[in-house]
């Protein structure tokens, strides 16, 4: 277990496709060497992204057409029991907000009639 945790704290620059090479010839050789292992292990960990928060509108319009749609329906957001929810025709956000039941433009949040 602790070999993992050394490689997690290895940074990811440092292990490059020929050092993995490398210390897989190692592994072939010795076993048991931990050295070698740590390196495979920060070779193939998933880089972690940092995630960036967005305000929850912020978020929701995410799920919004950035342009008019075609299909009319897309360019709302609906609210309704205090959640609005958007969709682009291929995501959908939902979160709790405070507005006033119906349909609001999804570019400038204005009520539609």
């Amino acid at each position: 277990m602790s070999t993992i945790k050394n490689a997690v704290k290895l940074e990811r620059s440092k292990c490059r496709k020929g050092e993995a090479f490398n210390a897989i010839k190692r592994l072939i050789d010795n076993k048991h060497d931990d050295e070698a292992k740590e390196i495979l292990y920060a070779h193939f960990l998933p880089i972690i992204k940092k995630v960036k928060h967005l305000p929850p509108f912020s978020w929701l319009k995410l799920a919004a057409p950035k342009v008019r749609a075609i299909r009319e329906y897309l360019n709302y957001i609906h609210v309704e029991d205090g959640y609005a929810m958007a969709c682009n025709g291929s995501a959908a956000h939902r979160i709790k907000c405070g507005l006033d039941d119906g349909y609001y433009d999804s570019l400038t949040l204005k009520p539609v009639d």
